[in-house]
């Protein structure tokens, strides 16, 4: 990739994640990048195309960090942490339409990430299921796979704009990190909770109520 077209991915990304597809135009990006449209259509032959390369980047991205944070030492429960951390930082100021939009305006796009995007949280997190049973953190007496599509599916909850969960009331932040918690409590052992409590305690995520 041209880093031409690369500064252009990024850029129009960062546009889309902020403001929402529906809302930048390509004369917007091209004010904001201070290039000629003519030089954006080199590398994209319309929006449809731009949308789907910069979708496809951010997936890179995302899986670039995540696979960053599975090259480190750490357990199970550290790794999981580690990559909500990462992902919550990369995902803080998104539009919180983006996916709806994609779904309406842009289904191709949307097919290709879902798929893509299964693919890759089922494969990390069926690897931190079994690295978590192998060292006495998670229990075995759960089905792996069950688990797995239903971690996924818990994900999608902030994607889906028909749900009746009232997603709108709290943060996307909030809910990754109830989510991931509530996972981990749902299949640690009695060692698993307690380190997981240790992690929150020292992170100040975790709330006591009296």
């Amino acid at each position: 990739m041209e880093n031409q077209e690369k500064d252009i991915l990024l850029k129009a990304a960062d546009m889309f994640m902020k403001y929402g597809i529906r809302s930048v135009t390509m004369d917007d990006l091209s004010r904001e990048m201070g290039v000629s449209k003519k030089t954006i259509y080199k590398f994209v032959e319309n929006k449809a195309e731009l949308v789907h390369k910069c979708i496809e980047y951010i997936h890179t991205e995302i899986s670039a960090l995540i696979e960053g944070v599975y090259s480190k030492p750490g357990n199970a429960i550290d790794r999981l942490i580690e990559v909500d951390n990462a992902v919550c930082n990369m995902v803080d100021d998104h539009d919180p339409g983006l996916e709806f939009q994609l779904q309406k305006y842009y289904p191709e796009t949307m097919q290709t990430l879902d798929k893509e995007r299964r693919k890759m949280v089922v494969e990390k997190m069926r690897a931190n299921m079994e690295q978590g049973i192998k060292e006495g953190l998670y229990r075995d007496d759960f089905n792996v796979e069950i688990i797995t599509q239903l971690y996924y599916s818990r994900m999608m909850l902030m994607v889906d704009e028909e749900n009746n969960f009232p997603l709108q009331n709290f943060t996307k932040l909030e809910v990754m990190h109830n989510i991931l918690v509530y996972h981990i409590r749902g299949i640690a052992t009695s060692k698993g909770i307690a380190y997981l409590e240790k992690k929150l305690k020292e992170k100040n995520l975790i709330h006591h109520h009296d």
